[in-house]
């Protein structure tokens, strides 16, 4: 069994794999007791636009979309709202996302996980808002990947 990926101390691995997640408010998103491929996955609450809500843990690899719901539910399409199980902080808006058109409630969001507790968009994850969505990306030491 491999190490989980909060240990490294690299944010990001060669994989793609993330191994440190902030909310905006530093609080860490890695999740050691909920695990994706047996990787810490990313804990997120969620809140539909019918006022349920949940959480659920993402997989910290970019590419692997893979989730793990812990509560409530999820349904494919449908554009929810994303924050910090911590401290409800909702996590920062970078722009919007063209996966959901207008005639059903688009545009989607993306919106920024950050890899350091100093919140830089050069040092991020961006994940939409749209369940579904698989436009997803890292940006890293200069480098910006995508799914």
């Amino acid at each position: 069994m491999s190490e989980p990926a909060s240990f490294h101390s690299e944010p990001v691995l060669p994989t793609h794999t993330v191994t440190r997640v902030y909310c905006p408010r530093g609080h860490n998103l890695l999740d050691i007791c909920n695990t994706v491929d047996g990787l810490a996955g990313i804990r997120l609450v969620f809140r539909r636009p019918n006022g349920e809500s949940g959480e659920l843990v993402l997989s910290p690899t970019l590419g692997c979309f893979e989730r793990l719901v812990l509560s409530g539910a999820l349904v494919d399409g449908e554009k929810v709202e994303v924050s910090c199980p911590e401290c409800g902080a909702e996590l920062d808006r970078l722009g919007t996302c063209d996966c959901l058109p207008p005639e059903k409630g688009g545009p989607g969001q993306l919106f920024l996980l950050y890899l350091t507790p100093e919140n830089t968009a050069e040092e991020a994850i961006m994940i939409c808002n749209v369940v579904g969505c698989h436009n997803s990306s890292i940006r890293h030491a200069g480098d910006h990947i995508h799914a």
